[in-house]
């Protein structure tokens, strides 16, 4: 079973959703929170199975769809590194992407 790591920018990430979400309804922002943070916890056993990343060359980075939102993490020797969290309607900054590799 590999090592889950979030980086301090994608736990930021998840704040960050949590607290918009949670403008409207705190159960909603804790629901939300709780399916991300059990979808990436899936990944200590199965890193594989989100979707490969095409756009990022330099390291082995996949997506993982929970319900609107995208997990961006890289699969390393035994962990699995959580980059950034994204609502899905969110343009992606790859350069910000890269930033946390």
């Amino acid at each position: 079973m590999a090592r889950l790591d979030w980086t301090e920018p994608a736990r930021d990430d998840l704040a960050r959703i949590r607290r918009y979400i949670a403008r409207d309804s705190k159960t909603a922002a804790a629901r939300i929170a709780q399916r991300i943070l059990a979808a990436a916890r899936r990944l200590r056993s199965f890193p594989q199975s989100g979707s490969p990343f095409p756009a990022v060359t330099i390291a082995e980075v996949r997506t993982l769809v929970v319900g609107q939102y995208l997990v961006y993490y890289q699969v390393l020797p035994n962990e699995v590194r959580i980059l950034m969290v994204k609502h899905g309607a969110q343009l992606l900054d790859l350069r910000e992407l890269h930033a946390r590799i």
